[in-house]
């Protein structure tokens, strides 16, 4: 049998034509494969990406959001501010301001300064103050002129606002020592917590029932020390600096004078005779120091008079960490009184 060898070489041909259109077919599909899935894993690397130091994460909790470790949720460059921060200028209103923020989420109180030792008139501002205070949203102030700095304030940080505790309150020859009072601390804080709900209002609820549980406390103390102060026979009373003329007249107190008019300014060695005289001469029983001041001028003088020597706290510095430290100066008043 003769075998045609043409006939072969054309069938060959034409199976190897198509073996290769088949192979070229499967390659291009595989190409498309590998591009399709290469797309696909590049997009899922792109949106599990971890956040860097500088990013924000929700905590789980609708509507907050933490800063990562390490940071400040207020201060980190690129992160969304979820923490109202509210500072205080002095001691006293620290305490207030932190009752009313108490275990309320997203708030944080801070004071201004450590604690001051001498008069809080003549507080000059530090680089740190600054800085705190520009990272703030809101600066509670006394008032009434016991911050002297607030022009500085003013012209550096314009756009901070300032919520002043004393206003409304009625002063007494322009003295700001107006906390000393528990009637006008309370005051105070009232006005405190007005301000803060106006800067917060989702947490009204929080800063209400705070305030008024600490309102509460602080009416029963002023009733508790009205109840030991007021049978006191003797009412006259000599303190080192005019810190206490709200307290007196809080209870029907009256400062037959003061040894130092002037803060940080020693009496000459008339004014001590002229005190010592003034004390025997009004039976004057006892001479009250601050425990802000060295108390060595008021010991002497009430030796010298023959009264008895105490120290009364205007509450003008103590443990931020304690915030019922007003309360506890002002039982420790009532103790010394009577």
């Amino acid at each position: 049998m003769q075998v045609n060898i043409r006939k072969i070489n054309k069938a060959a041909g034409k199976t190897g034509s198509a073996r290769r259109r088949k192979i070229t077919a499967l390659l291009l599909v595989l190409a498309i494969t590998m591009l399709t899935l290469a797309t696909a894993c590049a997009s899922d690397k792109n949106s599990e990406k971890i956040p860097d130091d500088e990013t924000t994460r929700t905590t789980g909790q609708p509507g907050t959001v933490t800063a990562p470790s390490g940071t400040n949720p207020a201060t980190s460059s690129g992160s969304t501010k979820s923490e109202l921060v509210v500072v205080t200028s002095v001691y006293p209103l620290y305490l207030a301001a932190a009752q009313v923020a108490r275990g309320v989420n997203g708030v944080s109180v801070r004071n201004l300064t450590e604690n001051i030792t001498g008069c809080l008139h003549d507080y000059q501002l530090t680089t740190a103050n600054m800085k705190t205070l520009e990272r703030a949203d809101a600066f509670i102030i006394n008032g009434a002129d016991l911050e002297d700095y607030l022009e500085t304030i003013a012209r550096d940080l314009p756009d901070l606002q300032i919520i002043e505790a004393a206003e409304g309150i009625a002063l007494t020859d322009e003295n700001p020592h107006v906390w000393v009072s528990i009637s006008l601390m309370m005051q105070q804080v009232e006005n405190i917590t007005r301000e803060m709900i106006e800067l917060d209002p989702a947490n009204r609820e929080g800063f209400v029932k705070n305030a008024e549980d600490y309102l509460a406390r602080l009416d029963t103390l002023r009733k508790e020390m009205h109840a030991s102060i007021d049978p006191l026979p003797q009412r006259k009373i000599i303190t080192v600096h005019e810190a206490f003329p709200y307290f007196a007249s809080e209870f029907n107190l009256e400062i037959a004078g003061v040894i130092e008019r002037e803060p940080d300014s020693e009496p000459s060695a008339a004014e001590m005779a002229a005190t010592i005289d003034l004390i025997k001469a009004q039976k004057v029983s006892a001479v009250f120091a601050e425990p802000q001041y060295p108390k060595a001028t008021a010991e002497l003088i009430a030796k010298e008079a023959g009264a008895r020597f105490y120290t009364l706290d205007p509450v003008a510095s103590g443990d931020l960490n304690n915030l019922d430290g007003y309360l506890e100066a002002m039982e420790r008043n009532r103790l010394v009184l009577i």
